[in-house]
């Protein structure tokens, strides 16, 4: 199963039967996918599905038993901070030379990272990590030898922090286009990171991998009002 397999696959409750959001990007740590991040199409609301929660994983969608399956983004934040959002970010060889982006990762029954690919070439077994703005690849053929950090500290004094949910609403116009049809559209005009970068050309060929993209930037809306 590879990324590019599950963005834009629906997340369904078989409590409801309902669809719950479709998914964009996915959320990375060390060498496994430990969850996706679900954007209801309805109100553009953010959430989080940990793989764990998932009850089956098919070719058309993704089953979960109850919505609470699925936890709002703003809700845990303080947790996502630890992980990362790899599709579409730069990838280096070890020596410090630009490969490409990342534009898909392979992964196992178990969500475990098998391999990424980037320029149509598949890295197998040569991720040394995923980090927020960039992976970094091994391109020895040897193993080299990093120091891992923990999630969590079992003597913190705040490891039982609640944190407040806040709901909003979008202050983006509804829009009627599902996710999963942006994906072989045009984009109509330069779309501009906070930096003032442009991080989508006009006249660009929609992927998903861009999707996943745009969305760990906070851009999807402004992508979708520019699609055509």
């Amino acid at each position: 199963m590879t990324t590019q397999d599950i963005i834009s696959l629906p997340v369904i409750s078989i409590y409801d039967q309902k669809i719950l959001g479709v998914v964009t990007n996915v959320y990375v740590y060390r060498k496994r996918i430990i969850a996706l991040l679900v954007v209801d199409e309805n109100n553009y609301d953010e959430f989080i599905l940990f793989t764990k929660n998932i009850y089956k994983q098919g070719a058309k969608a993704i089953i979960v038993t109850t919505a609470t399956k699925l936890q709002l983004k703003d809700s845990i934040q303080y947790l996502l901070d630890k992980y990362c959002l790899p599709l579409g970010n730069l990838a280096f060889d070890i020596n410090g030379n630009d490969i490409t982006t990342l534009a898909n990762i392979i992964f196992d029954s178990h969500f475990k990272v098998i391999s990424v690919q980037c320029n149509n070439i598949e890295y197998i077994r040569d991720i040394i990590s995923f980090k927020t703005n960039c992976t970094i690849l091994n391109t020895y053929h040897k193993q080299i030898k990093i120091s891992q950090e923990k999630i969590f500290n079992e003597n913190a004094e705040n490891k039982d922090i609640v944190v407040k949910v806040q709901s909003k609403k979008s202050a983006n116009p509804k829009l009627n286009t599902p996710l999963s049809l942006l994906v072989g559209k045009t984009c109509t005009k330069n779309i501009f990171a906070s930096n003032g970068e442009v991080i989508l050309k006009k006249d660009t060929k929609i992927t998903s991998s861009i999707v996943a993209k745009l969305s760990g930037l906070g851009k999807l809306n402004e992508l979708l009002l520019n699609s055509n």
